[in-house]
């Protein structure tokens, strides 16, 4: 499953095209319910959505795995775009910058990444801070080398390096 191995019903009635029936997806995910492929949990992380979990992560690879690679990419993006929507406050930057690098829209996984950088920082969490700062640091390259228009990060290069300095100053301290 392109989500992970944790996901919601929201956010999967809202990727069905238009014209789905929400409620073929209710039945859907009661039967993989009763087969014992997926558990609901008891709370969800989304307020008023259900969350369900895989109940094997290597089928939950199976299931991403047959998925071809071109449709998965737009699936990535699609699913960053309705979990910003769907989950807005509630899904991790971290999360949501999978998705959209994944989804080959690198602008918004630099911009969830440097958010969540931006906010380890300020809560002192510079292990956390530090880890960001180096995928931020890894994407960059990645999109530099995929794209030669420099003027798109200038923005978040600035970011990144002001958050490099901010943590640096910190773990001096």
């Amino acid at each position: 499953m392109v989500f992970g191995t944790v996901f919601w019903d929201s956010p999967i009635q809202a990727l069905q095209s238009s014209g789905g029936d929400p409620y073929q997806t209710e039945i859907i995910l009661q039967e993989l319910r009763v087969r014992g492929i997926i558990h609901q949990h008891e709370s969800s992380s989304i307020p008023d959505c259900v969350e369900y979990r895989f109940a094997s992560e290597l089928f939950a690879r199976v299931c991403y795995d047959s998925i071809p690679s071109r449709k998965r990419v737009t699936l990535h993006s699609d699913i960053a775009n309705v979990l910003e929507k769907v989950g807005k406050g509630f899904i991790s930057p971290l999360t949501l910058a999978r998705h959209w690098e994944l989804g080959g829209v690198f602008g918004n996984a630099l911009d969830s990444l440097l958010e969540f950088s931006q906010e380890s920082i300020l809560c002192y969490s510079l292990n956390e801070a530090s880890f960001t700062l180096e995928e931020i640091e890894r994407i960059l390259s990645k999109k530099q080398e995929e794209s030669g228009n420099r003027r798109a990060t200038r923005r978040q290069r600035y970011l990144f390096h002001k958050n490099k300095a901010c943590l640096t100053r910190l773990q001096g301290e």
